[in-house]
């Protein structure tokens, strides 16, 4: 692929917008002081004034001296804010970053200075500088029609110096990350610039565990490969890394001349069906590598196992569960707990979804339509004809039912595909959702339904709204499966504020959302869209309406109007051909309505819309009307089950004593160090039955080295004789937060990538060995990781555990009330976060987290009360803050710091502390509300000057 030239006016105006940017900065850096200097003069003063002026000067009228000396103030912070932002820009690019880290407080200046920089470099062709101002290299829809692409397109003329690495027998990615980079985790950044490119083969990179000699990777540009660099062996296997994480700390296959893919990913190809429905140019629909065959074991894995979510559908799906979670702590009474899934399969597939989770997809994608719908209201331009979305690792394409004017910034036309797609690259999360900010809100396109994956290892969502009613037929139990993985998309949609879901056949879903209606049958369900279209009509012909065009148009024009929102139904069952027509009669008019329903051969002949599903060791989806073909997202039945239980659960807002399943029987207070004896030789059922031990510093004749494991907030091991790597970590925390112990079988399944995968016993043994090395003993005659030989399970000796001390603390603090605040005190001075942030590991459960951030909360709550009482409330508001970084989302602490700061007399600070708390419920539940008690709180202390608040000891008797 060539790139596309520069033609000569293009050029020039690049120059000339370089150059008018390389005189706004000289002018700003250089004339800004100058400027300044002459005008207000210099910026240090003679003299320091005495305490008596400072007072003077303050308490008499301002003749203009003080306006003029604050004037003279911020404008000489906000140069050297400016000239702090641009230095950081330089240094980001000269560094190959695409920008600087974002600074609070300088956000503005960071911009305006990225956007003067990216400009210079651009004209003048700086290559470090414009490699970085460019997008990474990505790969769309429509350069996948070419297999012989070596290289990404070029941005303005500018090529891109790309490292490359030979793949050489016997090397993993992990590997090659370890010798190139210097960190063999950092495997992810190759896979990221490779992933859906064609090889030299011909083969199409979609498994970091698959890769094969002569291969030619793409390495990070700013990365050399290391002088120490050792030749790999030709062994066909490596054992395992212990420094990776999954899956290379598995057994796994290396580069090896003459092997064959475990899988043939299959491409989206085209079918010659043909339409009511205009179908998607030529241009934009991806064709098969002539290598690709017709099966993949990666749909396989989709129904079998149900990880069908691995990206966009789990992304909703726990942005959704975290709404209701927020409003289950809402409610939740001091020393409970919110009601969670007793059941293991249920608990399980929670889990599950997390690891598979990617709700940054998600946001990015919802972020990309708002940023659309601002640009297209910016520039004027009229409501494209959109017919999907190809959302890849790195870009998102806007595929194009017919040729639009041009693409709006910061949208382009994707490579070869004559203005029919516009791309945009999502590789930076917080820069899409940046712009979103900037260029509006809104969403054009509700209707985006996933309809699976393609080779690429993306999604290609197509918009419902556009096809009116479409029928989904073919095998009995896939249709049903993929009605449930709609169903359930449209139900825990985080954004279904832009659309109400009609429902027929899923009862168990309507406890997802005030949105989504579960209808008895099709007929209720005709009823429902027969009043919403009577509704449309009448909106559409109202003539005082300031904007014309359909409802796409007019929800572009005016985001804000609910009247515009669209109706979805998704039905298992199988209209009649009567309700057929009926359906598309109300889904053929000008937008507003859409359905998605289960079809036989007959009854799919009526409908628009058809989309064929075809089983087999691959399932694909074939969409008739935009002749695409893909592997669905088929959800099997138990986990359809499994969702609606893990929801019914979370929209019960009682809360359960702390005992409740399944959270643990009692929270046990267990020992900070013990003796050698005492957890080498008793065996594990005498343990669990034996009293806990109760708090006491370890004694001074032990002379053990103090060892400490911090959890309450990002990880941290102090005390280790060297630092250890992750999986060690891993190893001491599964430990250490487990004091009775754990057998061999249960430590190889928490170290495993995921619990179908445990880790292979030699690695383990290893992994143990080095753990202990790296740790270092804890006396003469023992080690910190120890062996029951009798009971057959592993321990940690000798390591301080701050959550058990926490425990400890607050058990103290709360019984002896206002003489016991500085246990809370001291047990607060422990919590540094959010309870293990930062830990992925797929055995970290939903209890053990809502227990640590339960108990956090109540006892900052606790301590800011008594704090109140003894008239310090600056130190209840910084209890209050202490328990606000564990659980931002906490309004009972919000409520105390309102009544903190009004106790200080700081007014504003009430005011400010109101705002933070409604901006955290925005940041987990955008349409969110406070509760009626912090609203209530609020208002009495902004209202009057001696509003009451709950007594201390009101607070002690809840705790």
């Amino acid at each position: 692929m060539t790139a596309r030239p520069v033609r000569p006016r293009q050029g020039l105006t690049t120059m000339m917008q370089g150059l008018t940017a390389l005189v706004i900065l000289v002018c700003l850096i250089a004339g800004g002081p100058v400027a300044l200097y002459v005008l207000a003069g210099s910026p240090l003063p003679t003299s320091l004034p005495s305490l008596q002026e400072i007072v003077s000067a303050l308490s008499r009228p301002d003749d203009g001296t003080l306006l003029l000396a604050a004037l003279k103030i911020i404008g000489w912070m906000a140069w050297g804010s400016f000239t702090t932002a641009v230095l950081l820009e330089v240094a980001a690019r000269l560094r190959g970053r695409a920008s600087a880290t974002r600074v609070p407080g300088l956000g503005a200046m960071q911009r305006l200075a990225a956007h003067l920089i990216t400009a210079i470099a651009v004209a003048l062709g700086s290559p470090a500088v414009a490699f970085a101002a460019t997008p990474p290299p990505t790969i769309s829809a429509t350069a996948l029609t070419d297999p012989g692409m070596a290289a990404p397109p070029t941005i303005l003329g500018l090529e891109r110096a790309q490292a490359e690495h030979v793949v050489k027998p016997g090397e993993c990615l992990w590997r090659i990350a370890k010798e190139v980079l210097g960190d063999g985790n950092a495997y992810r950044k190759i896979v990221n610039l490779n992933l859906g490119h064609t090889m030299t083969d011909g083969r199409v990179f979609t498994d970091p565990a698959e890769i094969h000699p002569g291969w030619k990777l793409r390495m990070p540009p700013d990365q050399q490969p290391r002088a120490d660099r050792t030749e790999p062996s030709t062994s066909q296997q490596h054992e395992g890394h212990d420094e990776a994480i999954p899956p290379f700390d598995q057994p796994h296959r290396t580069a090896t001349p003459g092997s064959t893919p475990s899988s043939t990913p299959s491409a989206i190809v085209p079918t010659a069906a043909t339409s009511t429905t205009s179908p998607v140019p030529s241009s934009v629909v991806l064709s098969p590598h002539p290598d690709e065959g017709a099966s993949t074991d990666l749909a396989v894995e989709a129904v079998d196992v149900g990880l069908f979510a691995s990206g966009m559908l789990a992304g909703g799906i726990v942005t959704r569960l975290a709404m209701f979670r927020h409003a289950q702590r809402q409610h939740r009474r001091t020393g409970r707990r919110i009601r969670l899934p007793d059941q293991p399969r249920v608990q399980d597939r929670e889990q599950r979804l997390r690891r598979s989770a990617t709700p940054d997809s998600a946001n990015d994608l919802r972020a990309a339509m708002r940023v659309l719908a601002g640009t297209v209201r910016r520039d004027a331009l009229a409501m494209p004809d959109i017919v999907g979305v190809h959302v890849t690792s790195h870009s998102l394409e806007v595929l194009l039912g017919s040729r639009p004017e041009r693409a709006p910034e910061p949208f382009r036309n994707a490579p070869d595909a004559d203005g029919m797609a516009w791309r945009l690259d999502t590789d930076g999360h917080a820069e899409v959702v940046e712009l979103a900010g900037l260029y509006g809100h809104g969403d054009p396109l509700p209707g985006l339904f996933t309809a699976g994956r393609t080779h690429t290892g993306g999604y290609l969502l197509v918009d419902l709204e556009r096809l009116g009613l479409s029928a989904c037929y073919g095998p009995a139990d896939l249709v049903d499966q993929v009605l449930c993985t709609a169903a359930t998309e449209a139900a825990a949609n985080p954004w279904s504020g832009w659309f109400d879901a009609l429902l027929v056949g899923c009862d168990d879903l309507e406890a997802f959302n005030d949105r989504v209606h579960t209808c008895s049958d099709i007929d209720e369900a005709l009823a429902l869209l027969e009043l919403r279209a009577s509704e449309l009509q009448a909106s559409l012909e109202t003539p005082a309406r300031r904007t014309t065009g359909d409802v796409r148009e007019r929800r572009l024009r005016n985001p804000d109007a609910d009247e515009w929102r669209l109706t979805i139904l998704v039905s298992r069952v199988i209209p009649s051909p009567a309700q057929m027509r009926r359906l598309a009669g109300l889904s053929a008019g000008k937008g507003g309505i859409a359905a998605l329903v289960a079809a036989d051969e007959d009854t799919a002949r009526l409908a628009p819309s058809r989309i064929k599903l075809s089983a087999g060791a691959a399932p694909q989806m074939t969409l008739e009307a935009v002749g695409l073909t893909v592997h669905p997202e088929a959800m099997p039945p138990e986990f359809y089950a499994d969702i609606a239980a893990l929801f019914t659960t979370a929209a019960d807002l009682d809360d359960v004593p702390a005992d409740a399943p399944p959270y643990p029987a009692d929270r046990r207070v267990f020992p900070l160090t013990a003796t050698a004896s005492s957890t080498a030789a008793v065996p594990a059922e005498e343990a669990d039955a034996s009293p806990v031990a109760s708090h006491s510093q370890p004694s001074a004749s032990s002379a053990e080295p103090e060892c400490a494991l911090h959890v309450l907030g990002p990880i941290e091991l102090k005390g280790s004789l060297t630092p250890l790597q992750g999986k060690q970590l891993e190893l001491v925390v599964a430990l250490a937060l487990n004091p009775s112990g754990l057998s061999n079988i249960q430590l190889a399944t928490l170290l495993g990538s995921d619990p179908d995968h445990p880790k292979p016993q030699d690695s383990l043994r290893q992994l143990i060995t080095r753990t202990r090395r790296a740790l270092g003993p804890a006396s003469e005659d023992s080690e910190r990781i120890v062996y029951d030989s009798r009971s057959k399970i592993y321990r940690v000796h000798a390591i301080t555990l701050d959550w058990a001390l926490f425990g400890e603390l607050i058990a103290r603090g709360a019984e002896h009330g206002l003489d016991g605040r500085d246990d809370l005190r001291a047990a607060l001075a422990l919590v540094r976060g959010r309870p293990l942030d930062g830990a992925y590991y797929w055995w970290v459960d939903t209890p053990l987290l809502e227990c640590m951030r339960a108990e956090t909360v109540d006892a900052a709550e606790l301590l800011a009360g008594l704090e109140l009482q003894a008239d310090h409330p600056q130190w209840a508001a910084r209890a209050a803050r202490t328990g606000l970084s564990a659980d931002p989302t906490a309004e009972q602490l919000w409520r105390w710091l309102m009544r903190a700061e009004h106790e200080m007399g700081n007014t504003a600070g009430v005011h400010e502390t109101w705002h933070k708390c409604l901006d955290a419920i925005n940041d987990v539940s955008p349409d969110g509300e406070p509760h009626p008690s912090t609203t209530q709180v609020y208002h009495e202390l902004t209202g009057r000057a001696d509003a009451p608040w709950p007594s201390v000891e009101f607070a002690r008797a809840r705790h």
